[in-house]
């Protein structure tokens, strides 16, 4: 059985090197999505791994996770979202640890918040449209806007959440439709000040259809591949990304929905795009 020990040690200044090779430089804009486990053994730990990504990115660069908490996907009543203590969920180690640093800004969303450091920190998690969580005016369309990178480490395209953003601003239309349609159309959120009701203009749906982009990422010479440690990755411009969505939008309105029989979210948009006349 291996043990710890069987697990590749990877240091800082290699992780430093292979973000490099891909193509980040100082002075980024970069939203990462994570599993620290694929890239080995770091030498000194989710800490470590920051630093080093930090350091390549440099003081005037920025560094942006998903914080992502869900306040109201099992309850209709979310508790009083704190960005300086709402737990992530899902979002991984090195998210949560970010997040935790004294010198991290955390967006206030009750669902969507996303965590940065750098330069470019409070600007980019400011503010956070509780209507429209991934979509206008968020933070990943500031990514967009700031001509930012997406860096997929040690994951695939199903865990790139700028690809709902890319949704959100295509028109498809379909955004609308929530996830579980037990969410409703409005998400109720405490607050310190009390109770309110918040009309949703998008929700987020399921992801298990987006690794289709990378075939016509690729093709479009918009994506790069390559290990960090041991991690497998994806490094691209997030406004190519997003400029590939609106593309294959037009072409196939559901293109990005998975096939999944059980998949409430796809099947209820799929027919949403029926009742549109976009599907025959």
């Amino acid at each position: 059985m291996a043990g710890a020990t069987d697990i590749p040690s990877v240091t800082p200044e290699r992780i430093k090197a292979d973000l490099r090779a891909l193509g980040l430089v100082p002075g980024s804009v970069l939203m990462m999505h994570t599993a620290m486990s694929k890239i080995g053994r770091v030498e000194g730990g989710p800490g470590a791994v920051l630093e080093a990504i930090l350091d390549v990115l440099g003081p005037e660069g920025t560094l942006m996770v998903p914080t992502f908490s869900y306040s109201y996907d099992k309850r209709d009543v979310a508790e009083a979202f704190d960005p300086r203590t709402t737990p992530s969920c899902n979002n991984g180690v090195l998210a949560d640890t970010l997040w935790k640093r004294p010198d991290a800004c955390r967006s206030k969303h009750p669902a969507y918040s996303v965590a940065a450091i750098g330069a470019r920190a409070e600007e980019m998690t400011r503010e956070h449209p509780i209507q429209q969580p991934v979509g206008e005016g968020s933070p990943l369309h500031r990514l967009v806007q700031r001509d930012g990178h997406v860096l997929l480490l040690g994951v695939g395209q199903d865990k790139n959440t700028l690809v709902h953003t890319a949704e959100a601003l295509s028109g498809v239309g379909y955004t609308v439709v929530p996830f579980k349609e037990s969410w409703g159309r409005s998400v109720r959120v405490k607050t310190p000040e009390g109770e309110v009701r918040i009309p949703q203009r998008e929700f987020s749906g399921c992801s298990y259809g987006f690794p289709v982009l990378e075939p016509v990422l690729k093709d479009k010479g918009f994506l790069t591949t390559g290990l960090v440690g041991q991690a497998p990755c994806q490094f691209m411009r997030a406004r190519e990304l997003v400029e590939t969505v609106f593309e294959v939008l037009r072409k196939q309105p559901d293109f990005l929905l998975c096939h999944r029989p059980e998949c409430e979210a796809c099947t209820n948009r799929r027919q949403f795009l029926k009742d549109q006349g976009r599907l025959f």
